[in-house]
């Protein structure tokens, strides 16, 4: 493959980290726009309520001691006294030097009280003795303040108020004074200069806050538009006051600030004018998008908006410095990157790669001057060990070559003529034709193993009442399965000889259990789950009759009525999981003329067919069906025939055993088939 500037390693790597660059770069812009804009909500939220909470703390120090005062006078029972009895003119001066002393401690020195029997306004300032001002009348709209509190239960009420006497706009502090018996008999207070209460409360130099002061009504009572406040105060009608409402140009925001004011007031009640944290509220003021901290001052009835416009308290500019650090820390990290990518790795691979194509063209003289003491530099000692080591092997090869082949022969050639051993070994416990032609009449054995030996073979053993005749098939093929018939042969032979009284099942049976014993299916080689089928006859001569148990592989008889089959039990012998294998006893009487056939599952398994599927049992009775009537030597090598015919191109899949054969016919006088001394 030649090599372009386009698959260039270092090109990859650079834009492979140009890419994770950008991507991390814009992870780190997202995620920093995401947290820059969760701080500044936080920060601007707890911004809004400290101030809320300050301005709070203002208005209780700027009035709490002007109402701790009020109240103070109002407990003063010289001036109770003379309000009771106003026709008393000694208990006048001692109530008006009371009064006085009161004025010379108020913060603005201003004082008023009126008299709710004779409705005498009495007023002072600071450049100004206390003289009586004027009869208020309960029709002057100006004069309200005086009758609202008269039919109040408050103790004492704050308000905004244009008074008429003295020509100006004050914060007023009425306090109610009431007898021993509660009777009302008037009011007095202070009232405090409007521009340093607007000073103190709501005018601020940071032009990111706004505050609002309103009362229950929503009406405004302070605000830094000095126009509203003074509007508020003169208007005789509330409804023509200007109400915090107004100040907000979308619906919504009036809404959910009408909807919190009234649930700040219910709290209010039920929390017994205890105080509360501010709501928080997100508004639109004055176009711009605001953080609205709303809070109730339940001792005067009032409540105290702060509004914080976001982005002039902390915005994006202000984060730019972060940024800036955050993108060359980034660039800086990058450009040493690919300095050390380029020193470290894409060098010394290029000269591992110009190394490479000289090896390539046959040159393995090398001069690859790498000495790192990293990868790069073991591999490059590497790749000069490796080429040195191929320079030797290219000297060598064919040299190398005929011994590897002649090694390789003579190892093929013993293995063969190991196999070819063990097949004329595995021959060897095969029938012996001696045997069968003395206790059988006709007879045919066809073994084809898979390979040079297989684990399927006929077994034959004479006893003195008559012989048993078997076919097995081990666990496996090839070599494995030859050394399971060895070991099966050898349990069979000695079996048999020990118990001939035995029938076919118990002979299985004991089978089963020495081939658990030899290969210690239950003990310390558990994982030897090796075993066979077998299909065995017992034929018994005195009484005429075949045995026949299975496990795995059936019977196939043929007599005048034709085929048919003898199914074995569904287990195998040898494995733990087949349990105690008890096999039934099928009792078959002979009087001659029946053909038996044993075979092992590689021939009811043969593949063959269109499709390649197995013979199966039904179709080897068809076979016995078409030729049952032949000699049996004739069937046989119809029934192989008939095999091959199926199989056609498919490949053999298992070792194939078949073992059929014929009982002696009995004497002309109709008794047992002779025996094979008789025979001699």
């Amino acid at each position: 493959m030649a090599f372009t500037a386009a698959h260039s390693l270092r090109r990859s790597f650079v834009l492979t980290l140009a890419v994770l660059y950008s991507v991390a770069t814009l992870v780190n812009l997202t995620v920093f726009l995401t947290s820059a804009r969760h701080l500044t909500r936080n920060y601007v939220e707890r911004y809004a309520t400290a101030r809320n909470i300050l301005e709070q703390n203002r208005i209780r120090s700027l009035l709490g001691r002007e109402t701790a005062l009020c109240l103070k006078l109002a407990d003063d029972q010289a001036i109770v006294g003379w309000l009771r009895n106003e026709a008393d003119a000694a208990a006048e001066a001692t109530a008006l030097s009371q009064l006085g002393s009161y004025q010379r401690l108020f913060r603005d020195q201003t004082i008023f009280i009126a008299a709710a029997g004779s409705r005498r306004y009495f007023v002072s300032t600071r450049n100004q003795s206390i003289t009586a001002a004027v009869v208020l009348d309960p029709a002057n709209p100006g004069d309200r303040w005086f009758f609202e509190t008269l039919t109040g239960s408050a103790d004492f009420w704050i308000n905004v108020n244009y008074d008429a006497f003295l020509d100006e706009i004050r914060v007023w502090i009425n306090t109610a004074l009431r007898d021993e018996a509660g009777t009302m008999v008037g009011v007095a207070g202070t009232g405090m200069d409007l521009s340093t209460f607007l000073a103190s409360l709501v005018e601020h130099d940071e032009r990111q806050l706004t505050s609002v002061i309103v009362n229950g009504e929503g009406q405004i009572l302070a605000y830094r538009d000095r126009a509203i406040i003074e509007h508020n105060a003169r208007v005789a009608v509330d409804a023509d006051r200007i109400d915090i409402y107004q100040l907000f140009d979308q619906p919504a925001d009036r809404a959910v600030l009408g909807e919190t004011l009234a649930a700040l007031a219910s709290t209010r009640i039920s929390a017994g004018g205890l105080d509360m944290p501010p709501v928080l509220l997100r508004l639109r003021y004055g176009g711009a998008p605001v953080t609205a901290a709303l809070a109730a001052i339940p001792e005067l009835g009032w409540y105290n908006l702060v509004m914080v416009e976001d982005s002039l308290v902390i915005g994006p500019g202000d984060f730019v410095p972060f940024l800036l650090a955050t993108v060359l820390s980034l660039s800086l990290i990058l450009g040493i990157v690919l300095v050390q990518l380029d020193q470290l790795v894409l060098r010394p691979l290029g000269a591992l790669t110009a190394a490479a194509n000289q090896v390539a063209k046959g040159d393995y003289r090398l001069n690859l001057a790498l000495e790192n003491r990293n990868e790069t530099g073991l591999l490059a000692g590497a790749f000069r060990f490796m080429t040195g080591r191929i320079n030797d092997y290219t000297a060598h090869l064919e040299q190398m070559v005929a011994e590897r082949t002649s090694e390789l022969a003579e190892s093929r050639d013993r293995l063969l003529g190991s196999i070819r051993s063990g097949r004329l070994i595995q021959t060897s416990i095969l029938p012996s034709e001696r045997d069968m032609a003395e206790h059988l009449g006709a007879h045919h054995l066809w073994l084809r193993p898979l390979d040079t030996v297989g684990g399927d073979f006929a077994f034959f053993r004479p006893l003195p009442d008559g012989f048993c005749a078997a076919v097995v098939d081990c666990t496996g093929h090839g070599v494995p399965g030859a050394f399971m018939t060895m070991m099966a042969a050898s349990l069979l032979n000695r079996i048999a000889a020990t118990g001939p009284a035995d029938d076919s099942g118990r002979l299985l049976q004991r089978l089963h259990l020495a081939l658990l014993d030899n290969l210690r299916a239950a003990k310390d080689t558990a994982h030897l789950e090796n075993g066979l089928d077998i299909a065995l006859c017992r034929y018994r001569r005195p009484q005429a009759v075949l045995e026949f148990s299975g496990a795995g592989l059936p019977l196939f008889l043929t007599d005048r009525d034709g085929p048919r089959q003898i199914d074995g039990a569904r287990l195998h012998l040898g494995f733990e999981r087949s349990g105690q294998a008890d096999l039934p006893v099928h009792r078959l009487p002979c009087g001659g003329g029946q053909r038996f056939h044993l075979v092992s599952d590689g021939i009811l398994d043969l593949p063959g067919g269109e499709h390649g599927f197995g013979l199966s049992a039904a179709g080897f009775l068809n076979h016995l069906a078409a030729s049952w009537r032949q000699p049996l030597t004739r069937q046989a090598a119809a029934i192989e025939s008939a095999c091959a015919a199926w199989q056609g191109l498919h490949g053999q899949r298992d070792d194939l055993c078949l073992f059929s054969f014929e009982l002696p016919m009995p004497d002309a006088g109709g008794g047992a088939a002779p025996t094979p001394e008789e025979k001699r």
